[in-house]
């Protein structure tokens, strides 16, 4: 018994589709179907398919392009920060390690102080003797020429590890 033609589904019936197209496209499309072993109507359904497939995806391509150039430029922007902060710290580290150097004695204890007991600690690490004095003195115990003196040469070691921090 024949079912009645609404009730075949018409996807499954072939339907000819008659096209002028040039002969590049047409011998690439030869080229395609024997490579692929297939039809020139199967090779030209399945090209098509693809073709519509590709057309009704591309908004969706074009925003994932575009969440891909944000997210490519936070990555860039990020990479930066990183390398700036990696910078800074190897800045800091070494004007740590310059800072943990001897400096001077003590004036009460004569024991050895650094960098750190000066400029941080404000104590001697022996006894723990002010040395804020050496920075500030209570008296006019320096002359200006030589507090400039100190403070010069305290910005030319900043200076300097600054300087090779960034190298």
């Amino acid at each position: 018994m024949l079912r009645p033609l609404h009730c075949v589904r018409l996807s499954c019936i072939p339907q000819v589709i008659y096209s002028r197209v040039p002969d590049t496209l047409k011998v690439s499309i030869d080229a395609f179907a024997e490579e692929r072993g297939t039809t020139l109507s199967a090779t030209i359904a399945e090209l098509l398919e693809r073709g519509l497939t590709s057309a009704s995806n591309e908004a969706s391509v074009k925003k994932m392009t575009q969440s891909l150039e944000v997210a490519r430029a936070k990555e860039a922007d990020l990479g930066s920060r990183l390398k700036s902060a990696e910078t800074e710290l190897q800045v800091v580290k070494t004007l740590g390690e310059r800072a943990e150097q001897k400096i001077g004695r003590c004036p009460e204890c004569q024991c050895d102080i650094s960098g750190i007991d000066v400029l941080a600690k404000f104590k001697c690490p022996s006894q723990g003797h002010s040395l804020v004095s050496l920075i500030f003195p209570p008296t006019p115990q320096l002359s200006q020429r030589d507090t400039m003196l100190l403070l010069g040469a305290l910005g030319a070691v900043l200076g300097i590890a600054l300087i090779a921090g960034r190298s």
